[in-house]
């Protein structure tokens, strides 16, 4: 090396040393231009503008804006380096802020740097390998001044290597013996930490919080478990399920019908702590109880409007004998499927219920408002009654009886049925169907006896005989009861009657429900449901069983 050449590197060497960082005592030796260090042994430095940061390469330097003026302008700076000096080659980024700086920013502007260099070197698969770390962020975070002093060597080795990667210095052995040490007391802190919190877990009572739902149809029962510590074990009934972190779990399991089954669960978190708690769940017997679908019009298909008119009877409480039950409810309900599924006109309608169903009220339907209605051989007629019936003692008549008859004058308070028969066949209809929800057997629908006398008297009336033109359709035979039901909320004759229209009685689905069809149904339908109240009622059919009664 020559004369010139080596004055010049002690040159250096001299002004690096005078005005690198030197090691003060508080901030006294810091000029007003300085950028002052912090290390994390109380010791502090100041930063020069022309440091080694500036000879060596860690700053760039900046001919037209000097690092001490920077400094004094910028409140805050960090500079980021290659984490890996041995590894890796040499590059650094500084970022400013006023007031923070970034040190993500730095990082990232390093590690950029990084990849170019690697990839100009032909080494881009080892880029991901060489990271960057913030060596200097203007004393806001104080650095460890060994781990410094050296990292800063290497730095200034690499740069002087032309920034190539560097095999370990001598001092190598030094750095790896500190980190050694600094490691040694972190992990020494970390397990005394560790020793402590368990200590202090072991002194916190395990506790169980668990929940089971209700037993569905099938038994199933849905138990949910949390427990306030990490498990190493929880058993269900001896059924392990292993160990959870959150201590969470939700388990699956049948109850036994008909009594109580005790799910009992242990947990043991992993200071083995163990608690235990036990979940009570009763499974009753299913319900045998039958669930019947309401009445619905809305199922029923909505057929076009039709030259038809209808009488429609109700009597629930009567003046003088007992009541009808759900009798005034038949008929409200009904009034819709006449509209719906026969396709009645409001209008051509005539809705009598309990009070408003008298004996003149009832004559004068049929013998002045029906005949204003028909046309005669073209308008078909439809008459629905739910109430009660009685036949004459001598069983040759039968009787509806409206709101105020009187049980000792029934010749003249009740509504012979064949007087209806007479006044509707004198406006000479097209067609006359009646649906009759009440028996003759002189009984009433809750099976009580509807005469006076002490002993239950069952009137047998001679089966009546009616007009061509008329399909009839009866609740019952006349010697049985015509029995209504709480569950269905109606007589059953009729709910099934108006189940048959929303289509269930459609037996070959062709949209149209001939009187057969309705028959057959109701015979089904209705026995099943007496037969289920220890009871007997069969509906009977009068007239054509051809006859189209829904549909077209």
């Amino acid at each position: 090396m020559g004369l010139n050449k080596l004055m010049q590197c002690r040159m250096l060497k001299w002004l690096a040393m005078l005005l690198f960082v030197a090691p003060t005592i508080g901030n006294a030796a810091c000029t007003f231009f300085d950028k002052e260090l912090s290390f994390s042994d109380g010791s502090k430095a100041c930063m020069k503008d022309f440091s080694f940061l500036n000879i060596k390469g860690l700053m760039p330097k900046n001919p037209s804006e000097s690092f001490a003026i920077r400094g004094i302008r910028e409140s805050s700076f960090a500079i980021a380096v290659t984490a890996q000096p041995m590894l890796c080659p040499f590059e650094q980024n500084m970022q400013w802020g006023a007031p923070w700086f970034d040190k993500k920013e730095a990082v990232a502007s390093c590690e950029k740097k990084m990849v170019a260099t690697v990839a100009a070197l032909g080494k881009a698969d080892e880029a991901q390998s060489c990271k960057c770390e913030v060596l200097i962020d203007s004393g806001k975070v104080p650095l460890n001044r060994f781990e410094f002093e050296q990292k800063t060597k290497l730095y200034e080795k690499q740069i002087a290597m032309g920034g190539r990667a560097i095999e370990l210095a001598e001092g190598s052995s030094k750095i790896k013996a500190e980190q050694a040490r600094v490691a040694a007391e972190a992990a020494a802190k970390e397990q005394q930490r560790l020793a402590n919190g368990v200590q202090a877990k072991k002194q916190v009572r395990l506790a169980i919080k668990a929940t089971a739902t209700e037993p569905d149809a099938n038994g199933d029962v849905t138990i949910s478990i949390q427990t306030n510590a990490d498990t190493s074990s929880l058993e269900v009934n001896g059924d392990e399920q292993g160990g959870r972190q959150d201590g969470k779990y939700v388990l699956k399991r049948v109850a036994r019908v008909g009594q109580e089954t005790k799910f009992v669960v242990t947990a043991k978190d992993i200071y083995g702590n163990t608690e235990t708690t036990i979940i009570p769940v009763f499974r009753r017997m299913a319900d045998a109880k039958v669930v019947y679908a309401q009445l619905n019009a809305a199922n029923v298909s909505l057929q076009p409007a039709r030259d038809a008119v209808a009488i429609i009877i109700g009597i629930q409480d009567y003046k003088r004998v007992t009541k009808a039950e759900f009798a005034s409810q038949d008929a409200q309900v009904f009034y819709d499927y006449a509209i719906r599924a026969l396709g009645i006109r409001p209008n051509n309608i005539k809705l009598l219920v309990d009070g408003d169903a008298d004996d003149l009220e009832i004559r004068r339907a049929f013998k002045s408002w029906l005949p204003q209605k028909v046309k005669k051989g073209r308008t078909d007629v439809y008459v629905f009654y739910s109430g009660h019936g009685l036949p004459s003692e001598d069983g040759k008549s039968l009787y509806l009886l409206p709101y105020g008859v009187d049980r000792d004058f029934l010749e003249r308070t009740a509504i012979n049925q064949n007087d209806i028969v007479t006044n509707i066949q004198a406006a000479q209809p097209k067609s006359v169907t009646m649906f009759i929800d009440s028996c003759f057997s002189g009984q009433t629908r809750a099976g009580t006896t509807l005469l006076g006398s002490a002993r239950p008297v069952v009137i047998k009336a001679k089966e009546t005989a009616y007009p061509a033109e008329f399909t009839v359709i009866t609740a019952s035979a006349n010697d049985q009861i015509s029995w209504s039901s709480p569950d269905l909320k109606h007589g059953v004759f009729s709910y099934y009657l108006m189940k048959a229209m929303e289509g269930d009685a459609d037996a070959n689905k062709d949209g149209r429900i001939t009187a057969g069809e309705l028959q057959e149904y109701l015979v089904d339908m209705v026995g099943r449901k007496a037969m289920g109240m220890n009871r007997s009622q069969q509906p009977q059919l009068f007239g054509d069983a051809e006859r189209v009664l829904v549909g077209r």
